[in-house]
């Protein structure tokens, strides 16, 4: 049962590698750039999951260009996985607390 639960693990990181493999250095660069720059004005949502997602950094443009000025919006990445990019109007509120990178969520039926 675990070398499955490896295999699996490897597998996927295998994948990012490659597709991220085909970014040039400067491009991986600028993106880790914007990543940072975006830290806690963003969060990945796991819903009704506790598995750790797996985030290619040209998802960080996409936060960017998806950033509303007045609405908050999501990303719906898969089934149990989103992202949650609240407006320009929150995050510069003087009441905006930096959000975790991750939240673990439960749905509600």
């Amino acid at each position: 049962m675990k070398s499955y639960v490896l295999f699996f693990m490897l597998s996927g990181l295998s994948t990012l590698s490659s597709a991220q493999a085909d970014l040039s250095a400067d491009k991986v660069h600028e993106l880790q750039e914007l990543k940072s720059n975006l830290e806690g004005t963003f969060q990945i949502q796991m819903i009704d999951s506790r598995a750790l997602p797996t985030i290619q950094l040209s998802l960080f443009e996409e936060i960017q260009n998806k950033r509303s000025q007045t609405d908050d919006t999501f990303i719906e990445l898969s089934a149990n996985c989103r992202v949650f990019i609240p407006s320009f109007q929150e995050i510069e509120s003087s009441s905006f607390d930096p959000l975790e990178y991750v939240s673990y969520i439960q749905s509600t039926f």
